[in-house]
């Protein structure tokens, strides 16, 4: 908005002009100040709330110099402009000296008296409005910084639970033959390795293993990723009890082959929310299985608490940008081998592979997973460790500890209580291991054990068990009614 035109008698003005001042800044400003035609102060008038105890000392100064370097110019325009036209000048913002080093922002505005009159400058300070918008500032930051940490922490739980919990399967491009697949894609797609002719390498192509209705959608989406070299994605009721599932196919080759990585995951028709976070949280957090993510050259990018603790490293901050060779003490290349069997074959599986932290070895079974939807190549690993004495292919999970105290007890108790306790121990871990892959989603979770809501909730009672697949008290025992 332009500034109005003063009348042209303002002239009659010039010689009350320090009177004027005084007035204006009483009323309608914090300071008011009178400059000669050649740009040096005459008279100061303070308000009410004195700008500065050094602004008496104006007087006999050039209007400028009181202001910062970076300011000056500032001042010297807004003179020039009411010396010219109509003899007033629009507003400009300019900082001076204040005491202890600080500024001082004024805003100033300036109207000439008469043609060769003085120009009488009023300004307003502003230490209060900058106050104002800094603190803004500093919370609109604060919000920003919370809003990033909120979205790493977000980011963090859902990839190390992608790398636990997603289905992963690689197929040979030209024949959707299922070449390999991991535990937890077995688990969703129970027609993987279930008869003749159905498991990894058989020859068979893998959609004929999944539901009809999803079939065509599945085929469509291999297809597409194959012939477009590009990764592509789709949603489809894919699983036996008809969840929504969410699955990607990516191509990579090897050599002059051409693959697909698949993933696939269980997803609620209203996509992630808090609570879905949180089941992810607690299931990185808590999970015996240790988590790790690197990026292509096997430097640690993510890790959950039991790799912390395997490596003994203290906590996570302090493992990212190490290799992974390193910190698993990779004295024979076996760690740096799967690396890169993974990365150019899409997945690979170890056992048993040996953690060397200190003077301990603890031998471990890994699944390392190629993760190929982010901006960079990156490669997921999960390690069981193996218990001691036990065969590689078995894990030391709570059911072969069970089962294993059940058979030092042969001799002591009779086989029938025996055989009782080893098949509730089974079904407590059939029934937890449904509990993780539903996301503890009450409904998936009763359908991937085949039952009913109601029926789970008995079934949880029977075995002792909340419902979040924990125990509540002493399970059951042989012997016990049930």
């Amino acid at each position: 908005m332009s500034e109005p035109t003063p009348p042209q008698d303002l002239g009659e003005l010039s010689e009350h002009a320090p009177a004027l001042a005084a007035v204006v800044a009483q009323v309608a400003s914090d300071v008011a100040i009178v400059i000669d035609t050649e740009g040096v102060i005459r008279s100061v008038a303070d308000g009410g709330a004195a700008l500065s105890p050094s602004i008496a000392g104006w007087v006999g100064r050039r209007w400028v110099d009181t202001a910062t370097p970076d300011s000056q110019r500032k001042l010297q325009s807004l003179l020039e402009e009411a010396r010219q036209g109509s003899g007033a000048a629009r507003r400009r913002e300019v900082n001076h000296p204040g005491p202890g080093g600080s500024d001082i922002p004024v805003a100033w505005s300036a109207i000439r008296l008469g043609q060769q009159g003085p120009v009488v400058a009023v300004g307003r300070d502003l230490r209060a409005v900058v106050a104002i918008q800094q603190r803004f500032l500093a919370a609109q930051q604060d919000l920003e910084r919370d809003y990033w940490r909120r979205r790493e922490t977000e980011n963090r739980y859902q990839r190390l639970f992608q790398v636990a919990s997603d289905a992963v399967l690689v197929l040979d491009a030209s024949t959707q033959e299922l070449l390999e697949c991991n535990d937890t894609a077995r688990l969703m797609f129970p027609g993987i390795g279930l008869g003749e002719g159905q498991g990894p390498g058989s020859g068979r192509p893998w959609p004929s293993g999944l539901p009809r209705l999803a079939r065509a959608a599945v085929a469509e989406l291999l297809v597409a990723a194959a012939t477009s070299d590009r990764a592509a994605e789709i949603r489809v009721r894919a699983l036996p009890d008809s969840a929504a599932c969410a699955m990607s196919a990516t191509p990579f080759r090897v050599g002059d082959r051409l693959q697909l990585l698949v993933r696939a995951r269980r997803e609620l028709p209203g996509g992630v929310d808090a609570a879905d976070l949180r089941h992810a949280a607690n299931v990185v957090e808590t999970t015996p299985d240790a988590v790790v993510v690197t990026d292509s050259s096997g430097r640690v990018q993510l890790a959950n608490p039991s790799f912390v603790a395997l490596v003994d490293r203290g906590d996570e901050a302090h493992l990212r940008g190490h290799l992974l060779s390193e910190l698993t003490g990779d004295q024979h290349g076996r760690w740096s081998e799967l690396l890169e069997r993974a990365r150019t074959q899409g997945m690979a599986q170890m056992e048993p592979l040996h953690l060397n932290v200190g003077a301990v070895s603890t031998a471990t079974r890994v699944n390392a997973a190629l993760l190929t939807d982010g901006e960079q190549e990156a490669v997921g690993f999960v390690m069981q460790v193996l218990s001691p004495g036990a065969t590689p292919a078995v894990a030391a999970t709570p059911l072969w500890t069970e089962l294993a105290e059940a058979a030092s007890r042969l001799g002591t108790a009779p086989l029938e209580s025996l055989l009782t306790e080893v098949t509730l121990a089974a079904e407590r871990h059939l029934v937890k291991r449904a509990w993780a892959l539903s996301a503890g989603r009450v409904d998936e979770w009763a359908a991937l054990l085949g039952q009913s809501v109601e029926g789970l909730h008995l079934r949880l009672q029977r075995l002792g068990l909340d419902e979040g697949g924990e125990s509540m008290a002493a399970a059951p025992r042989a012997g016990t009614t049930h």
